[in-house]
């Protein structure tokens, strides 16, 4: 409104004759700024105040939500009864068809393998098997790009860049620039590095005895044949066929049985 500030003075003079019984100019002035200050602290204590009562009814509704979610996961939770029941929910597996049943416990195994990996890594400055084997790689192939790197250990750029920072930043590896692309660096080993490999590869040695469990000779040897046969075939695919889509990938690797 263009008036709108006019009309709200002329309204303010009003109400200051009414207390005040007076058209002093410099008194209203007075007056005005007592008034507006009064309007701003009494602004200023009501948003305090709306702030703790919202603030309050949104932490009640959000105990409320916590609550409500909390009992409906409690009933749709079966309750398990017995030792044979828990047993069923754990080998979840064996009700699986044959390729579904290796995969899920070759990932079992893996996340066992990590487990026992933190343990044998206890007190080390290097703390997964990860960090181990980006500086075994490091270690084998003498200067490799942070790209080599990860794609030797099978890991997303993003994830083998995250891993160097932390060994370069623990002093494990230096980097430098690369000769022939300088939008490229390289990577190296320290004595440092060596050291903590050195005492890394003793408690990788204990970390076999427990992965292995109690299988025979003859079952290490098959198994461990198998293995390699997998790696064989996962390998070409990863190294070679990283592009393509998974039912492609499927298409062109895995025979079909009769």
């Amino acid at each position: 409104m263009k008036y709108e500030h006019i009309i709200n003075l002329m309204s303010l003079w009003q109400e200051f004759e009414e207390h005040e019984q007076s058209q002093d100019m410099k008194r209203f002035s007075v007056w005005l700024s007592r008034r507006t200050s009064s309007a701003v602290q009494l602004q200023e204590r009501m948003k305090s105040v709306l702030e703790v009562e919202q603030k309050q009814v949104l932490n009640n509704l959000a105990d409320a939500l916590r609550t409500k979610v909390e009992n409906q996961y409690r009933e749709a939770m079966p309750v398990l009864a017995s030792k044979e029941e828990r047993e069923e929910v754990m080998h979840y597996y064996r009700h699986l068809p044959l390729n579904s049943r290796i995969s899920a416990l070759l990932t079992r195994m893996n996340r066992f393998a990590s487990f026992y990996t933190k343990k044998a890594f206890a007190g080390l400055e290097i703390t997964s098997a990860q960090e181990f084997g980006i500086l075994a790689c490091i270690q084998g192939l003498g200067t490799p790009t942070k790209t080599e790197v990860a794609h030797y250990n099978l890991l997303e750029k993003t994830t083998g860049t995250e891993i160097l920072k932390r060994l370069l930043k623990l002093g494990f590896i230096e980097e430098f620039d690369d000769e022939n692309d300088k939008r490229s660096k390289r990577v190296k080993i320290t004595q440092s590095g060596n050291d903590v490999m050195e005492s890394a590869v003793q408690r990788l040695w204990e970390l076999s005895e427990i992965v292995v469990g109690n299988l025979s000779e003859p079952q290490k040897h098959d198994l461990a044949t198998m293995l390699e046969e997998l790696d064989h075939f996962h390998s070409n695919i990863y190294f070679n066929e990283s592009a393509l889509q998974l039912d492609e990938i499927i298409t062109k690797n895995v025979l079909k049985m009769a």
